[in-house]
């Protein structure tokens, strides 16, 4: 039989679910021999011998499978007690007087539950366990006994049985029925929320303390009263904030989102805090995976403090949230709540109480309108980024056909917005076919435009460099190396030199071979850096980006590995090419998604993005790098709208540091321009 590979159990006989507190219960599974308590005087004379907890009948050692039963029965009653401010522990006391009561002046007591053997090796009649009532203040070591044979070894009856007998221990009584003469009562419902009293007896999904709200109930005592009032211990300190200005802020673990908390009273509530951007959130709120106690009422504000969306599903403990929402803070509020009617099927809040774990995903970009109507828009249009004012906030640029020579129009960011200035009228030919790209190839901190085209057959190259106020036209190579369509024409800075450079990838015998034309900040230089270095073929993504930090730009080939994304890094030396994997079948693949390269994150290394219709929007993963290999998130999951003819790019629009997103779109025959900011 295989066991858990969640657990780690050399860790079984030391288990602390609140490590510190000054109450004890001690769940003693390893054997033990009662002698000197009243259970000597009153039930047996001779020593009690309790054997170590076995469902293999070997007592001498403990099997894997059965040191994952006591994990098991261990988080059980640590749910069941974790309200207060009690150690459920495996862990033996180091000091046996941590389980005595020895005077007015004691700070440090409990009680041991002797878990093992059968009820008829001494007691002389069937029981699951006993216990004496108001024993946890004695001043003995008198335990509680669970028989695990009784109890089958199984995880659940045992553990409701120790939580039944420690709460005899701490002075509560049976929960029965006067209707039907019951001692203990069975519970009602079934599923989920199948639910009987922790003092009541027989088989629920859902066990709780309880005053006898259930119908006909023999016994109103009140639990909760009575254990954090007459024991020595109290609820356990709130750990969650039960108002909006006290919210506790949500634990960020990549892109996603998660954080634990405990309802420790019935009037209990915590409040969450977090910030998302525009589109779909998902949060989900669980209860304790084995034996939970608590049934979650979720509920979403917004920064106004209103309610926007709730979740309690009736035959569920589980809630969760899923919902579309604008930019801004909310506050995510977690309740115990009760099921409908008590007196039949249901139960109130009373009991709801327990450990609880959020998880979900938020939108961690946060979509703006840039600018509306700014400019012409179609589909010959070359649209690119680039800092091209030196001012540290990237810009748009837009290259068009102007009766057959390039015009250029310059969209610069001020950080908030874009403003439209024509910065070239007729400078140079204009063709489809031209490769028209963005680089500092003079090292002057602004960017200029480069454009490559077909000089029959060779690829010839003119500069567009920028004076921060319009560009200046210049012929940089003529007839250098080979051009053709199914070309890769790039941009980047691949031997270190603060010169940005020109790469050219082309199928090779469906190899890729790799040219560069290297910027000496007045032309280009020719060199071959790659033959046949990877595979090639004509629906690859080929990108640009500085992938491991060390100054010196790589490539990356994002292709489709059987419908998901495999990712091959061509890492530059400063001479040539080293061919690495970085990724296998990382997130999916389709033709229609606009990969795109930036550092997101603000590490100094570039990271892929993946831009992609999810019906209708744009939802957009990330593949961060960590110099060595990409890891997958998402960081918006439905935002803002997504077309074929729409224009991505990525720049560091507003001076943070962190690359951005911007969308240029069709806006009837103008541009309108959506920026997808990283929130902070």
């Amino acid at each position: 039989m295989s066991v858990s590979a969640s657990l780690d159990l050399s860790k079984t006989f030391f288990l602390n679910s609140l490590l510190g507190a000054n109450q004890t219960i001690y769940l003693d599974f390893d054997g033990n021999i009662t002698s000197g308590t009243f259970w000597n005087t009153s039930e047996r004379p001779a020593n009690i011998i309790t054997p170590a907890f076995d469902f293999d009948n070997d007592t001498a050692s403990f099997s894997l499978v059965e040191l994952e039963r006591i994990q098991y029965i261990w988080q059980r009653v640590a749910e069941d007690f974790s309200p207060f401010n009690v150690n459920v522990t495996t862990q033996a006391p180091a000091d046996i007087n941590d389980l005595i009561q020895s005077g007015s002046d004691d700070t440090r007591w409990g009680v041991r539950v002797a878990i093992g053997g059968s009820s008829y090796d001494w007691y002389g009649e069937g029981a699951r366990g006993v216990a004496y009532i108001g024993s946890f203040n004695w001043n003995s070591d008198t335990p509680a006994f669970v028989f695990a044979k009784n109890t089958f070894g199984d995880d659940k009856y045992t553990a409701d049985t120790i939580s039944h007998e420690v709460g005899h221990t701490l002075g509560l009584e049976h929960d029965g029925r006067i209707t039907l003469d019951e001692e203990y009562y069975y519970g009602h419902g079934s599923e989920e929320t199948g639910w009987r009293p922790i003092m009541g007896s027989g088989y629920q999904e859902l066990t709780q303390w309880s005053k006898g709200e259930y119908a006909s109930a023999n016994n109103t005592e009140d639990d909760l009263q009575i254990i954090t009032t007459q024991n020595g211990f109290t609820y356990r300190a709130d750990d969650s904030g039960d108002t909006i200005a006290t919210a506790k802020p949500l634990t960020i673990s990549s892109t996603s989102i998660s954080s634990s908390g405990i309802i420790e009273r019935n009037t209990d509530l915590d409040f969450y805090s977090f910030v998302t951007g525009t589109g779909l959130i998902s949060l989900i709120v669980n209860p304790f995976s084995r034996g939970p106690n608590l049934d979650i009422l979720a509920e979403l504000y917004n920064s106004a403090g209103t309610l926007i969306a709730s979740s309690n599903p009736t035959d569920l403990l589980s809630a969760s949230i899923t919902t579309n929402v604008v930019a801004g803070n909310y506050y995510l509020k977690i309740d115990g709540i009760g099921k409908e009617n008590p007196l039949l099927t249901g139960y109130t809040d009373y009991g709801s109480l327990g450990q609880y774990f959020i998880s979900g995903t938020l939108n961690f970009l946060n979509i703006q309108r840039w600018a509306t109507g700014q400019g012409g828009f179609w589909d010959t249009q070359k649209w690119l980024v680039g800092d091209f004012n030196a001012d540290r906030k990237d810009d748009l640029v837009n290259v068009f056909n102007d009766g057959g020579l390039a015009s250029i129009d310059t969209h610069l960011s001020n950080g908030e917005s874009f403003g439209i200035q024509r910065w070239a009228t007729g400078q140079g030919g204009f063709w489809d076919t031209q490769k028209w790209l963005v680089g500092d190839f003079n090292a002057d901190g602004k960017d200029d435009l480069v454009n490559v085209f077909n000089d029959g057959g060779l690829a010839s190259i003119d500069t567009h460099l920028s004076n921060g106020e319009s560009f200046d036209f210049q012929r940089w190579a003529t007839g250098q190396g080979g051009f053709w369509d199914t070309q890769k024409w790039l941009v980047g800075d691949f031997n270190g030199d603060r010169k940005d450079d020109l790469v050219n990838i082309f199928n090779d015998g469906g190899l890729a071979s790799i040219d560069i034309h290297l910027s000496n900040g007045e032309s280009f230089d020719f060199q071959r850096w790659a033959t046949g270095q990877g595979g090639f073929w004509d629906t690859q993504k080929w990108l640009v980006g500085d992938f491991n930090a060390d100054g010196k730009d790589d490539l990356v080939n994002v292709f489709n590995d059987g419908g998901l994304a495999s990712i091959d890094i061509h890492l530059s030396n400063g001479e040539s090419f080293d061919f690495q994997r970085w990724a296998t079948g990382q997130g999916g693949f389709g033709d229609t998604q606009k990969w795109l390269v930036g550092d997101f994150n603000a590490d100094g290394k570039d990271d892929l993005v993946n831009v992609f219709n999810d019906g209708g929007l744009a939802s957009i993963d990330i593949h961060l790098s960590n110099g060595e290999s990409f890891d997958f998130q998402r960081w918006a999951t439905g935002q803002g709208g997504f077309g074929d003819t729409q224009k991505w790019l990525v720049g560091d629009f507003n001076a943070d540091r962190k690359d951005d997103l911007v969308n240029v779109f069709n806006d009837g025959g103008l541009a309108t321009i959506d920026t997808h900011i990283l929130i902070t």
